[in-house]
């Protein structure tokens, strides 16, 4: 006997969630990249504005000198905060210098708690940002795809809507004259309520910098200045709940199904809310002449296809000379209206959509009048428009 397959694998009270087949699309075959913020990509960003859009520097003996960035472990920060000062290998003052640590992260609760990022649905769902990916294999053009009106696969990713946070940083600024912490301050400053970083663009505030100036008898001389920055950040995580933060689907295509009799003199018959496979007969009774004559002409009026080439041209309309839109015979089958013809326009093809109306205008000229705001052009006089379609005429090309 075949084990009962567990359903609480994943809980002890409750069932495991449904498996949804339709939404599990498969990503190890795909190149695209998962998206993910951490807080090191934070941190390196807004170091990164520092070294290289901010660029302090002073002047030192005539030459300008870069101020060097260091982002510093909590153990020499400490020892930074105690002493008042950084010191090298060999004992050294390091002066002029830039010191950077985060010190805080808190969650933006007036973002996180919008509605807009909750699901009205699922209260214990999120929304998701969409994007899609405008080429794909599956996606390349296609003629025949273009002649016979299918749209194109859309492939989409969702992600889940980042958590966002405020960073805090802390840095102390180390020069050797209060004239070099001046111009470091305001090169700084400048750059208050901009976006600081490279790959991600955070908004980042400066608060109000505090001086300190330490010349105390036998210790050394410090200047040095504080301050923090506010950075306004968001975190999406690689991995959520055991699996990628990135959904990948497609749109949904329609297939419609349909039943096609041919013959001669066939009957169907159908009961009400039976079913095809026992309810469905076919009779061959004796067909009579007048019969078999009308099924004739239906066959005729359902091979005919003829292409012509439009002789008048306007901004607007087409006529067609020699011609004239078939009828149905007998009336059996419903006469041919804009639906039934193809159109092309210099060899493209156009929609019925596109099409006001397809008429007999005279008993020899029929008249195609198009919708120029769908089209989004008018016609000229040097186009070549082709209709496909069931004509009657001296200027007929039966294909």
């Amino acid at each position: 006997m075949k084990p009962r397959k567990p359903i609480k694998t994943e809980s002890t009270f409750s069932n495991n969630e449904p498996v949804q087949r339709e939404t599990q699309v498969r990503r190890d075959t795909d190149k695209t990249k998962n998206i993910s913020v951490s807080l090191y990509d934070v941190d390196y960003n807004v170091k990164w504005h520092l070294e290289n859009v901010i660029v302090p520097q002073i002047i030192d003996n005539n030459q300008i000198v870069k101020i060097p960035i260091l982002f510093s472990t909590p153990e020499k920060w400490a020892s930074v905060r105690e002493q008042g000062y950084l010191r090298d290998n060999k004992e050294k003052l390091v002066a002029p210098l830039i010191m950077i640590r985060r010190s805080a992260v808190t969650p933006r609760e007036d973002i996180n708690t919008s509605a807009v990022f909750r699901d009205i649905f699922n209260k214990d769902s999120s929304n998701a940002i969409l994007f899609e990916k405008k080429y794909t294999k599956e996606n390349r053009y296609d003629q025949f795809s273009l002649l016979n009106g299918r749209p194109p696969l859309r492939e989409f990713y969702a992600v889940e809507v980042p958590t966002y946070i405020e960073v805090q940083y802390d840095l102390m600024i180390w020069t050797d004259t209060t004239t070099q912490l001046n111009e470091v301050i305001e090169q700084v400053l400048f750059y208050d309520g901009k976006a600081f970083g490279d790959t991600y663009k955070f908004m980042t505030y400066i608060d109000t910098p505090t001086f300190e100036l330490v010349n105390a008898i036998g210790d050394d001389r410090v200047v040095r200045c504080s301050m923090s920055l506010r950075t306004k950040a968001y975190l999406i995580q690689e991995n959520l709940n055991k699996t990628t933060n990135m959904r990948k689907f497609f749109n949904i295509n329609k297939l419609q199904f349909g039943i096609e009799v041919t013959g001669t003199g066939e009957s169907i018959a159908l009961t009400p809310g039976g079913n095809i496979a026992t309810s469905t007969t076919f009779n061959k009774p004796s067909v009579p002449a007048s019969a078999q004559i009308l099924n004739t002409q239906i066959l005729e009026y359902l091979a005919l296809n003829v292409t012509v080439n439009a002789d008048t041209i306007t901004a607007a309309y087409a006529d067609f000379n020699g011609v004239q839109i078939a009828t149905s015979p007998g009336g059996t089958i419903p006469n041919p209206d804009k639906y039934s013809f193809t159109y092309f326009i210099n060899g493209q093809y156009i929609t019925p959509a596109a099409i006001t109306s397809i008429v007999n205008q005279t008993s020899t000229v029929v008249r195609v009048t198009f919708d120029t705001s769908t089209l989004g052009f008018t016609l000229d006089s040097t186009d070549v428009i082709t209709v496909s379609g069931k004509f009657t005429g001296s200027s007929d090309t039966s294909i």
